[in-house]
């Protein structure tokens, strides 16, 4: 058993020689003492001690029937709970075996686990319903057999004669796409621990016979959009966070009637463009205020000309759908309120403080002032 890259996240292995890879176990250390096992390998008596010596095991997790693996005995030698999933309920009964509770995307976890983490429940796979984890702390996800890495550093998904349903399973990976994972831990082969995000992407972009990037904005499943305000009403459907775009993001935002969205704003790094998808609106701009409808396609290039906000003074609903650079170093103006957000950090700032001279309040520097032909530092 090593000590990963990863706080508190140790792992074990087995070496499949028929396979070529390794089968891996990982021992989550938390911080509150209740310590967690998932899809465990046996573990050797110094290994037994070596967990023994971390606290032991509260609670131990399998993702799907398969990798049931150690678990009876680990029960026995820990006294932990043992957790599976729901959906597995009926062959894990065909294979004799029990766990203590049954847990779900919807719940059965214990309540402290659930705070720290999420399940993403993996359909169309080999199994009813494979479960993966997102550990929120530890910014990863864990995959138990649906991906896994025959190459070091290459991700890839189950084969095909694996799969039942290659569709579903692609949709439900697409849930994982907006986490903000750095590491993907693996059942089955080598782990991701640097540019996790871009190792899974390239998987999904290479899978054969799938045209992955293909969504139907007429499907879109629409949630109450954030920074909810009265006056400012909106409901959000995601489109670029379920794709693998890299330098674009992309979503669906429907406007309820006598509300307005955004707060009247310019970016200063990300253009930005709006399709109008249903209903019809006005649009806020330093030009004036402009009727909008079906098919018009509005561009806001960067700067104080292209300052805009849509106003729904109708009675229907308005889809817009919006497409801007990502680029998280940009900033975003607020005339209206005098204020600037950053938006890699999401924080806004009002424009009151402003300063005009470079060095004032830096305590490197002496107060000298400058003579007239001396130009200030840049």
């Amino acid at each position: 058993m090593k000590q990963t890259i990863l706080e508190r996240l140790h792992l074990w292995s087995s070496f499949q020689p028929d396979r070529g890879i390794d089968f891996n176990a990982f021992f989550w250390v938390r911080r509150d003492g209740g310590n967690v096992l998932i899809d465990p390998l046996p573990l050797d008596e110094a290994e037994v001690a070596f967990v023994r010596g971390k606290g032991g095991v509260r609670w131990i997790l399998v993702t799907n029937s398969d990798h049931w693996r150690a678990t009876d005995s680990l029960r026995d030698t820990f006294r932990a709970e043992v957790y599976a999933p729901a959906p597995e309920r009926e062959r894990l009964a065909r294979d004799h075996r029990g766990p203590d509770q049954w847990y779900g995307a919807g719940g059965g976890l214990p309540a402290v686990l659930r705070e720290e983490m999420q399940v993403l429940p993996i359909r169309g796979g080999k199994t009813p319903c494979e479960m993966a984890f997102y550990l929120k702390a530890l910014r990863a996800l864990v995959f138990g057999d649906i991906v896994r890495s025959q190459v070091a550093g290459r991700l890839t998904l189950l084969p095909d004669d694996k799969l039942s349903d290659k569709a579903a399973v692609l949709d439900s990976l697409r849930r994982a796409i907006p986490l903000p994972f750095e590491a993907i831990l693996v059942g089955d082969g080598d782990c991701v621990f640097h540019d996790a995000r871009e190792a899974f992407l390239r998987m999904l972009d290479a899978v054969p016979g799938v045209l992955f990037n293909k969504v139907n904005l007429n499907r879109l499943e629409f949630a109450p959009g954030t920074r909810r305000q009265a006056g400012a009403e909106t409901e959000m459907a995601q489109v670029s966070r379920h794709m693998t775009c890299r330098q674009l993001g992309y979503h669906m935002r429907r406007v309820l009637p006598g509300n307005v969205w955004p707060a009247f704003h310019y970016e200063t790094g990300e253009e930005e463009m709006f399709l109008v998808w249903k209903g019809t609106m006005k649009v806020r701009t330093p030009q004036g205020i402009f009727r909008v409808g079906p098919g018009d396609l509005v561009a806001m290039p960067t700067g104080p000309a292209h300052a805009h906000q849509f106003v729904n003074d109708g009675t229907e609903p308005c889809e817009i759908f919006c497409l801007g650079v990502d680029r998280p170093q940009s900033l975003a103006f607020y005339p209206d309120t005098n204020r600037i957000m950053v938006s890699e950090r999401g924080e806004f700032y009002r424009v009151a403080d402003r300063r005009e001279d470079y060095w004032e309040d830096d305590p490197t520097v002496a107060r000298a002032p400058v003579g007239p032909d001396e130009p200030p530092d840049s």
